[in-house]
């Protein structure tokens, strides 16, 4: 089932078993004892995946790290960059050690039951990100990039591999993705993508204009599997709400899903948060957890934004 088709069914049982059964689990605890618990508990899991990770036992993992090795052979002029693809590979790439800072961030002292159900939306949708399935395909994206450095000599994967290489220069699908950079405003207002590190060599060497401007990036942007499926799990609130702003600005733009990925399956069990259903969900917590009975609903994050 492709993850726009989840549905409200699955949405509503996965958001009740993630939200509202740690909350009827721990009857009389506060908000921030059930959130702490949360944490820790989701913090256990990422630490699982980064031990998968660390013993290779992510099937894209290691092909990221062979075709890295392929590519830096081939292009050692581009051998910063390269390296640090590689290291997505590993638990010191940034989409890894992103899981970590947001799970840290997430609000552990929420004053009522609205910042309550805004933490728990964070903490689920971090724990559908470490899972391992997920992260794997995630690092589709990493592995499409070296791909396109090798100037086709190395397979492309997923939905990419139906399409031609982006217009815009390799790397280009990694644009939007807040593990790599992030947008930023010039001197008349425009939006563009700053990259972090070592990754403004993809401005440098491969964008001649020099900057991805989001109206023009947006429009004919190319398949990722972060655009197309995983930023609900690994994208910030004003993320969302940046892809939902774009998709009603463009609404030619297609969605891209393929039914070929395991992660598209794994995700449905984590269900989709709704700002009406998340809402419902808590009040019913509320009722046993007793903290509180004013709920006015969730953050704009909870919507189906960008769809």
């Amino acid at each position: 089932m492709a993850i726009d088709g989840i549905g409200r069914a699955v949405a509503r049982g996965a958001l009740l078993l993630c939200v509202c059964a740690p909350l009827l689990a721990g009857c009389g605890e506060s908000p921030s004892e059930v959130v702490a618990r949360e944490k820790t508990r989701v913090a256990a899991k990422i630490a699982e995946l980064g031990r998968m990770i660390d013993a290779g036992r992510l099937p894209n993992g290691r092909i990221v790290r062979t075709y890295a090795s392929l590519v830096g052979a081939e292009r050692p002029e581009l051998a910063k960059l390269v390296d640090e693809l590689r290291k997505e590979a590993t638990t010191e790439g940034l989409k890894f050690t992103n899981l970590g800072a947001r799970l840290k961030a997430v609000d552990a002292e929420p004053s009522g039951q609205e910042e309550a159900n805004r933490a728990f939306d964070d903490i689920v949708r971090i724990e559908a990100a470490a899972d391992p399935v997920v992260f794997n395909d995630s690092l589709v994206d990493v592995l499409n990039v070296l791909a396109d450095l090798s100037g086709g000599k190395l397979a492309r994967m997923e939905g990419a591999a139906r399409e031609k290489p982006s217009g815009q220069g390799a790397g280009s699908h990694l644009v939007g993705n807040p593990a790599y950079g992030r947008w930023q405003r010039d001197s008349t207002g425009g939006s563009f993508w700053a990259w972090y590190g070592a990754y403004a060599l993809f401005r440098d060497v491969f964008w001649r204009p020099g900057r991805y401007y989001h109206n023009d990036w947006y429009p004919s942007r190319g398949w990722s599997y972060y655009g197309d499926v995983g930023r609900h799990y690994y994208g910030t609130r004003a993320d969302q709400r940046r892809w939902g702003d774009a998709a009603r600005r463009h609404p030619n733009v297609p969605h891209k899903t393929y039914r070929n990925l395991r992660s598209e399956r794994r995700l449905s069990t984590y269900g989709r948060s709704d700002t009406r259903d998340a809402a419902r969900t808590a009040r019913r917590a509320s009722s046993y957890s007793g903290y509180g009975s004013s709920v006015r609903g969730t953050s704009a994050s909870g919507t189906r934004s960008g769809k």
